[in-house]
């Protein structure tokens, strides 16, 4: 990992070289998600439902539009709504939240998130589009289910 963080902080951070590499290593990282490998707490019903209760109360003024619960991950839409509260306050308040919630359910304790998170701004209504079915198709993708409406752990607005 340290190499490709040396890979990126050699790179112009607004070049097509930097936009290729950080395609390729989310590519990379997406393929092992996918495996549905390693700690996947999201195995769990109680576990989801926990998460669902949280994706419901993220912030004031923040609404969750689209989310997949996947067994080892989460992606989900969040739409401003004239919010005070900044992304950088409202994300770590919801993991910490939703970790101490899926601990509980899980009988553990300690670490349940990674440190960062990979957000991106819509910019359009074509890009909002494109990652809604982005979204929809990941349990598709991971051969979960047939379509996105047979799998339990997902939500379009």
């Amino acid at each position: 990992m340290s190499e490709l963080k040396a890979s990126l902080s050699a790179i112009e951070a607004q070049s097509a070289e930097f936009d290729q590499l950080q395609r390729q290593i989310f590519l990379t990282a997406e393929k092992y998600l996918d495996r549905n490998e390693g700690f996947a707490p999201f195995r769990e019903p109680a576990c989801c439902e926990a998460l669902v209760q949280e994706l419901k109360v993220i912030a004031p003024a923040w609404e969750v539009a689209d989310w997949v619960i996947m067994p080892n991950h989460v992606h989900f839409v969040l739409l401003d709504n004239g919010s005070a509260i900044s992304l950088s306050k409202v994300l770590p308040q919801f993991k910490g939240r939703s970790a101490r919630a899926c601990n509980i359910v899980l009988g553990r304790s300690g670490h349940f998130w990674q440190r960062d998170w990979f957000d991106r701004w819509m910019r359009n209504e074509a890009e909002l589009s494109r990652v809604q079915r982005y979204i929809s198709q990941n349990p598709v993708k991971a051969q979960l289910v047939q379509t996105a409406e047979d799998y339990r752990w997902w939500h379009s607005a």
